[in-house]
This record gives C-alpha cells, structure tokens and sequence, in this order.
C-alpha cells in the first residue's frame, strides 16, 4: 500500500464504486418497473379518490340545493295555510256577526209584533173599558129622566167618579 498524502488510492474503492454501480443498475432494471407501477397504481388510486371526493362533493351540493327548494316549498306552503286559515276565520267571523245580526233583527222583529200586540190589547181593553161605560152611562140615564142640566151635571158625575177608579 502506498501512502500518498491524506487521501489513499486502492482498488478497493473502485472496486466497492464499480459493484455499486452494478447493483444500482441491475436494481434499477428489476425494480424500475414495479416501482413504476407501484407509484402509477398509488397516483391513479389518488386521482381515482379525488375524483370520487369531487363527485360527492357534487352530489352534496345537489342535494342541499333540492333540500333548500323543498324548504322554501314548505316555508310557501305554510305561508298559505296560514292564509288560507286566516281566509277562514275571517269568513267564520263574518258568518258569526251575520248570524247574531239576523238573530238581533229577528228578536227585534219579535219585540215590535209583541209590542203591536199589547198596544191592540190595550186599546181593545180601553173600547171595551168605553163601550162598558157608555153602557153603564146610558143605564144611569135611562134610569133617570132629567133635563138637559141635570143630565150634563149627572154625566160629569160619573165622569170624576169613573175618573177616580181608573187612577
């Protein structure tokens, strides 16, 4: 061996360089290929998983939009059973004051044929009341021939007398 300053030169440095090299070649032949396959099958799953994230990223976006036209759907459709029953109440209540407004005509009609009734009555009862006293006054008179002063002055009579009974 041979000593040259730091570095020494043998051949088994280039002996270890050259075996080196040949492993590195003959790996990089037998194992090229299923490297490349390997890295090829592990892109293509990558690619494969994103374009899978991408069409179900897709599909949720879908989703959510049929999911907010069924909720503005629904949101309209409450709207107008909520105004359909409002429409409702408000004709329940116009039935309800037209009715009682019928019943009030009706028992006001009631009343006043009641109220014609008892003002016939009434004035029945008095003509009768008349009739009995112009009897009752014609019997007095019959009774009693007088002249014309004695019966003015018998007439008044009975008057304030058939005028204090009815008071």
């Amino acid at each position: 061996m041979e000593v040259t300053g730091v570095v020494q030169f043998n051949w088994t440095i280039i002996m270890q360089l050259i075996n080196t090299l040949i492993i590195c070649v003959v790996l990089g032949k037998v194992l090229a290929q299923p490297i490349h396959n390997f890295v090829k099958k592990r892109q293509d799953a990558i690619d494969a998983s994103l374009d899978f994230a991408q069409q179900k990223n897709q599909e949720a976006l879908e989703l959510k939009r049929e999911y907010e036209l069924k909720i503005r759907g629904a949101q309209k459709e409450s709207r107008d059973i909520i105004s359909a029953a409002k429409a409702k109440a408000d004709n329940r209540y116009r039935e309800i004051i037209n009715e009682a407004d019928r019943q009030a005509d009706e028992l006001k009609r009631l009343a006043e044929l009641e109220i014609e009734r008892e003002k016939n009555k009434t004035v029945y009862e008095a003509r009768e009341e008349i009739v009995s006293l112009a009897v009752f006054m014609a019997e007095k008179i019959l009774e009693k021939e007088l002249d014309e002063k004695e019966q003015r002055a018998f007439i008044d009579r009975i008057l304030k007398e058939v005028g204090k009974t009815d008071v």
